[in-house]
């Protein structure tokens, strides 16, 4: 057929034998082609970019190096190169939403022992975030609370920090009769300096015989 095709009435179905291709630009670079049994692909400039596929669990993807793209700039790409995996956002801030109630956005990744595990959670029916693995903050980097970083605790690298910027800093135990214990390396050997004993009303103790508190 060298012109347009036209249905003036009931068209019917039109087939296409197996492996055959729909072409769009006169036959030359871009289709559509069932490749195999329940897999079609779609080509542009010869090039690979698109398949459905139907083999007991269902699948639509792109191949290695083709970005999923949405926003007429291609603002949000989603990509896999052969061997990593990309979402690149290029315009604006990126948000991720959960609107089920009390749901959880959950992170995980391999566990070590060829399974994967949670390390971390966005905790909807609690309102928190938590860490079910441990956080790893290298030197110069600072844990900030407060608004205005009202506190801070860092590593510079030689020498551990614990900055208080606004009223007071408290450290309490809550525990009935428990102890604030604050131990050091003697030479290689931990020992505890200095008790506050919540069992003797606050009772300041130097625990060894030998310690001696200078002012």
């Amino acid at each position: 057929i060298s012109q347009s095709l036209t249905s003036t009435g009931s068209f019917g179905e039109l087939r296409l034998p197996q492996t055959g291709k729909l072409w769009f630009d006169g036959g030359s670079q871009t289709y559509i082609q069932e490749s195999t049994n329940d897999v079609l692909d779609y080509y542009v400039g010869s090039a690979h970019m698109f398949r459905m596929e139907e083999s007991g669990t269902d699948y639509v993807f792109t191949p290695d190096d083709v970005r999923l793209g949405a926003g007429t700039g291609k603002d949000l790409l989603i990509y896999h190169d052969g061997t990593n995996s990309y979402i690149d956002n290029n315009t604006g801030t990126m948000f991720f939403t959960q609107n089920t109630d009390d749901g959880y956005i959950t992170f995980k990744s391999d566990n070590g022992s060829g399974g994967v595990a949670s390390y971390f959670f966005l905790d909807g029916a609690n309102v928190r975030t938590q860490f079910d693995k441990g956080v790893k903050f290298v030197d110069d980097a600072r844990i900030q609370v407060g608004t205005a970083t009202d506190l801070e605790i860092w590593h510079d690298g030689t020498n551990s920090y614990i900055e208080n910027a606004t009223g007071n800093l408290h450290i309490s135990s809550s525990t009935s009769d428990g102890d604030i214990l604050f131990s050091v390396n003697d030479g290689g050997t931990k020992l505890e300096a200095l008790k506050i004993d919540g069992s003797a009303i606050g009772k300041v103790m130097l625990p060894n015989d030998s310690q001696k508190l200078s002012l």
